[in-house]
C-alpha cells in the first residue's frame, strides 16, 4: 500500500507498507518538489533495458513452442530490473515490485496462452513508472508553461480544460492523531493510493491548494522549479559551463522575435539540405558524383563555419535579415531574402499533439525514416532521425538554450 500523509506546515511524507508489515518512509519533502523530482527522474537505462525486454526476449517470439522456462528467464529478468529502481525511484520500484507479485500469483490454466499473458502482464507492470512520467510530463507542460504570471486558480483551470480526468478525483482519507498522541485534528491526514500515477495526481491535488510556492518553467533550460520568492521568476538556478540559468537566460533574451525565428529557421533549413547533399556526394561511386551537385567535406566545413559566425553576428544584431540570409546564400538556394511578417506564435505541432493525448510520449511517437526534399535542385532521399522531427514539431517552442544558446 502506498500512503501520503500531511500536515499543516504543507509537508508530505509518503510511506510504504509491503504484506508483511514492513514499512519504509521517505524523506519529508513537500508536493512540488516531490512533481518536479518524479518528472525529472532518469529512467534512460532502465527504458532500454525494458525494449530490449519487449522486443528481443524468447518468450514474445513468434512460435508453437512456448516454453516455461522462458517465462521463469523473464521473470528472474524483470526481478532485477526492478531491483535497479530501487536507488533511483523508491516508489516507482515498491510499485513494480507489487505488480511483477500479482502476475507472478496469476492462476496457471496449463496453457501456451497463459505464458504469454503471464509475461505481458509482468511487462505491464515494469511501464508503470514510464507511463506515470509521461502523463506527469504532459500535465505539467499544459499547465505550467507559459504561466508565470498566472494564478494559481488560472493555471488549474487550464489544467481543468485540457485534461479534465487529471483532477477531481476522490481518495481514501482519515485523520490522524498528531505526533505527541494528541486527538484526531482537521490538520493531519492520511490518504490512500492504488498507484504511481494516482500518487502524482494526489500530490497535484495537494499542491493546488496552497498559493504561496508554485511551480515555474525555465526559459533558458526549460526545466521546471519552485521560485524562491512571490515575484514573476523566468529563470532556474541549475548551471551550465560554469554559469546558472540566471546568469545566462537575460542575455539570449533579447534574441527572441518572431522575424529573428523565421530568419534562423531558414538557416536551419540550408543546413539541413547541406549536411543531405554531403551525405549524397561523398556516399556515391565516381561515376555517380560527375551527376550530382558538389559538396564535400571541405566545402561542408567552409560553410557550416561561415553559417555559424553569420548566426552569431545576427543574434548580436549586427546583421540585418537581409544581410544574414545573403551571406548564408553561398550557393544561391534562396529565391528571396525575405521573411514573412511578425505575428503572435501559435501552439507548435508537438503541443498540440501533448494536448490531444495525455499519453503521447516523444520519446516513442517517431520513427526513423526516410525523406525527400522536392525544394533541393538535387533531390533525393535521405534519412531523417526520430530525434529532427521531433525538433521540428517543437520549432517556435523551445527553450531559450535550444534556439540561441549553440552556434
Amino acid at each position: 500500500m502506498i500512503c501520503l500523509e500531511a500536515d499543516g506546515s504543507g509537508e508530505i511524507e509518503v510511506v510504504l507498507s509491503d504484506e508483511a508489515g514492513g514499512e519504509e518512509r521517505l524523506p519529508r519533502t513537500t508536493p512540488e518538489r516531490d512533481l518536479i523530482l518524479a518528472a525529472e527522474t532518469d529512467y534512460s537505462a532502465y527504458c532500454k533495458e525494458l525494449r530490449r525486454l519487449r522486443e528481443s526476449h524468447p518468450l514474445f517470439e513468434e512460435t508453437l513452442d512456448v516454453r516455461e522456462t522462458d517465462l521463469q528467464d523473464l521473470t528472474a529478468q524483470a526481478r532485477a530490473l526492478a531491483e535497479a529502481l530501487r536507488e533511483i525511484d523508491p516508489v516507482a520500484h515498491f510499485t513494480v515490485a507489487v505488480g511483477l507479485d500479482a502476475a507472478r500469483r496469476m492462476r496457471d490454466d496449463g496453457s501456451a496462452s497463459f505464458l504469454l499473458r503471464a509475461g505481458q502482464r509482468q511487462l505491464l507492470a515494469l511501464e508503470e513508472p514510464i507511463r506515470a512520467q509521461v502523463r506527469l510530463r504532459n500535465i505539467f507542460d499544459v499547465t505550467f508553461d507559459g504561466m508565470e504570471r498566472a494564478t494559481q486558480r488560472e493555471r488549474y483551470e487550464k489544467l481543468q480544460s485540457i485534461y479534465p480526468d487529471a483532477i477531481g478525483r476522490h481518495y481514501r482519507m482519515r485523520w490522524m492523531e498528531e505526533a505527541d498522541g494528541a486527538p484526531l485534528s482537521d490538520t493531519r491526514a492520511e490518504y490512500a493510493v492504488s498507484s504511481l500515477y494516482e500518487l502524482r495526481l494526489l500530490e497535484l491535488a495537494l499542491y493546488f491548494r496552497q498559493e504561496k510556492r508554485r511551480i515555474a518553467r525555465c526559459e533558458f533550460c526549460w526545466g521546471y522549479f519552485v521560485p524562491k520568492t512571490s515575484h514573476a521568476t523566468a529563470y532556474c538556478d541549475r548551471a551550465f559551463g560554469g554559469k546558472t540559468c540566471k546568469q545566462l537566460g537575460p542575455n539570449l533574451k533579447r534574441f527572441m522575435g518572431p522575424e529573428q525565428d523565421e530568419a534562423l529557421r531558414v538557416c536551419d533549413q540550408l543546413r539541413r539540405r547541406m549536411a543531405a547533399r554531403l551525405e549524397r556526394y561523398e556516399g556515391a561511386l565516381a561515376d555517380e558524383q560527375a551527376r550530382r551537385i558538389k559538396m564535400d567535406t571541405f566545402q561542408y566545413r567552409d560553410w557550416s563555419e561561415l553559417a555559424r559566425d553569420a548566426r552569431m553576428a545576427y543574434l548580436r544584431r549586427e546583421l540585418t535579415t537581409e544581410e544574414f540570409l545573403r551571406r548564408i546564400d553561398v550557393y544561391h538556394e534562396l529565391e528571396s531574402y525575405e521573411v514573412s511578417a511578425p505575428s503572435a506564435p501559435g501552439k507548435s505541432l508537438l503541443q498540440r499533439r501533448v494536448e490531444q493525448s495525455i499519453d503521447f510520449d516523444p520519446a516513442t511517437a517517431y520513427q526513423t525514416m526516410q525523406v525527400l526534399d522536392l525544394g533541393d535542385p538535387d533531390p533525393a532521399w535521405r534519412i531523417e532521425t526520430a530525434e529532427e522531427q521531433a525538433r521540428q514539431e517543437r520549432r517556435g517552442h523551445e527553450s531559450l538554450r535550444e534556439k540561441y544558446g549553440k552556434a
